[in-house]
């Protein structure tokens, strides 16, 4: 299975003779949990050079990471093109952390009636309610880690 692609900035810097971009993704493996923030760059037109930046479970780290990456370059002057948010990926999303749900409550990780109140979050389709949810599980499933 891929990775769900959670968010990707695009950002460019094209001043005197520069002509750069910087690409930011952060990424989810909905197998194992695991975020990657991902970075592409170089001249436009030629082939990128890339790197990982984060790969680790904690979702708050690799939101900082993210954020901090972008951040760095906004300071150095690269302008933001687009910020592409969840990229077709949300029923994908929603289907894997009802999973995680159902596997956390046969292992006595998550009551019953917590449960049903997850699943109804996701099951919203509000973006919110279900950002919610997956920040819920995600803290679950560190506590199991930890």
């Amino acid at each position: 299975m891929s990775k769900i692609l959670l968010e990707r900035t695009e950002l460019s810097y094209c001043y005197g003779s520069s002509n750069k971009f910087y690409n930011v993704n952060i990424e989810q493996n909905p197998i194992t949990g695991e975020f990657e923030v991902l970075a592409e760059w170089g001249r436009i037109g030629n082939n990128p050079q890339t790197s990982v930046k984060y790969s680790g479970t904690n979702r708050g780290t690799a939101w900082n990471k993210y954020n901090a990456v972008i951040d760095s370059k906004r300071q150095k002057g690269y302008d933001l093109d687009r910020v592409v948010k969840d990229v077709d990926d949300m029923a994908t999303l929603i289907k894997t952390y009802k999973k995680l749900v159902y596997d956390h409550t046969a292992n006595g990780l998550v009551t019953y009636q917590q449960r049903m109140q997850l699943e109804a979050l996701l099951e919203s389709g509000d973006r919110e309610s279900v950002n919610t949810a997956v920040k819920i599980i995600d803290a679950k499933q560190d506590k199991t880690a930890a």
